[in-house]
């Protein structure tokens, strides 16, 4: 679906404004049916630029095409087409925070497993009363304090869960109320949290997830920053189509390339 901001970028082109439409498509597992206000997918995993555009005489439409890589696992939700790369006039973008990577990051607690995953090929499993840390990272959230954060999970039980973002002085808390059972995109704003000591939002250096006493299973997915309260109003860095389903538009299989085609009418 075409957004409206999306539309108004088209137009600008048309009248020739600006030289190009789109130079990116972007990824996600949000699944979620798409609007004509959508300005970001759900949750994003990956970003590519595009390999081609071209026109399609058979249907009259413009084709964007872009090439997953092969080192992509895991199934596809939602696509999004992209004006740019990243924001040019955001002080601090959106980006990934957690990945919930067996491969990358060295959590201690919990357990790994492939099951109830979308975001790669496993995820990190924390039970009722039992939690998981991982230490040494880096990471600042200072300018993003009118944002929000996206939390991509499987819990077997509606009730809440939660994360904590710590630095040296103490720890902001966040909860989860899931309100249903199954894979979840949660979205909290970055204010929303409880505090313990005093920590720095530009010096986060640890993370903790947990399930209280009684609580869920949960399988851990990704934790994402999302520039929801943009700096300043950027016309050319537009979400300009968005499509999604209830079942995966494909999934990446490692070692294999997955060509992605979004056609548009202008």
């Amino acid at each position: 679906m075409i957004t409206t901001k999306g539309k108004e970028l088209i137009g600008r082109f048309n009248a020739k404004e600006i030289g190009q439409i789109a130079t990116t498509l972007a990824i996600g597992i949000g699944s979620t049916s798409p609007t004509v206000l959508d300005k970001q997918l759900v949750y994003e995993t990956l970003r590519i630029n595009l390999e081609q555009t071209y026109f399609n005489r058979a249907t009259g439409r413009v084709v964007f095409r872009a090439i997953v890589p092969a080192s992509y696992v895991g199934p596809v939700y939602e696509i999004g087409l992209w004006s740019a790369d990243s924001d040019s006039l955001a002080e601090a973008g959106s980006r990934t925070l957690l990945e919930f990577d067996q491969d990358t990051e060295a959590w201690v607690g919990g357990a790994w497993s492939t099951s109830n995953v979308r975001a790669g090929s496993n995820g990190l499993v924390t039970g009722p009363n039992t939690s998981a840390t991982l230490s040494g990272i880096v990471i600042d959230l200072s300018r993003n304090l009118n944002d929000t954060i996206r939390v991509a999970a499987h819990t077997n039980a509606n009730s809440a869960f939660r994360f904590r973002l710590g630095s040296d002085g103490g720890y902001y808390e966040y909860t989860i109320n899931p309100g249903t059972t199954g894979f979840i995109n949660a979205s909290l704003a970055t204010s929303s949290y409880t505090v313990s000591g005093t920590p720095d939002f530009s010096a986060i250096n640890y993370a903790t997830v947990l399930s209280p006493s009684g609580g869920p299973t949960v399988t851990w997915d990704g934790l994402r920053l999302e520039d929801t309260f943009q700096d300043k109003d950027n016309p050319d860095y537009t979400l300009i189509n968005r499509v999604s389903s209830s079942t995966p538009l494909f999934t990446g299989v490692d070692g294999i390339e997955t060509v992605v085609e979004i056609p548009i009418s202008l």
